[in-house]
């Protein structure tokens, strides 16, 4: 599709890099710059997502598509370090 910038996140921002690279050479991408690798952790850390949004905010011009996928089902409550409930 030819995207002018593609950002990924993990909360492991070594792991985030390393599927940024197996994209870009899954697509045979040659062109510098076209994905990164952010840190965004949305199960312990709110501070993340905050810093997460600024530089969104302060780096794109727009965010086109966003494609979420970090959710979990456990039998069990408990909470992030922030208090939120993490199922």
């Amino acid at each position: 599709m030819n995207p002018r910038k593609v950002v990924t996140t993990s909360r492991d921002l070594a792991k985030g890099q390393e599927a940024a690279h197996e994209i870009l050479r899954a697509t045979n991408e040659t062109r510098k710059g076209v994905i990164e690798a952010w840190e965004l952790d949305l199960a312990n850390h709110f501070e993340t997502t905050v810093r997460f949004a600024r530089r969104t905010n302060e780096e794109l011009d727009r965010p086109d598509i966003d494609i979420l996928n970090a959710g979990i089902l456990t039998d069990v409550w408990t909470a992030t370090e922030d208090g939120y409930e993490t199922s």
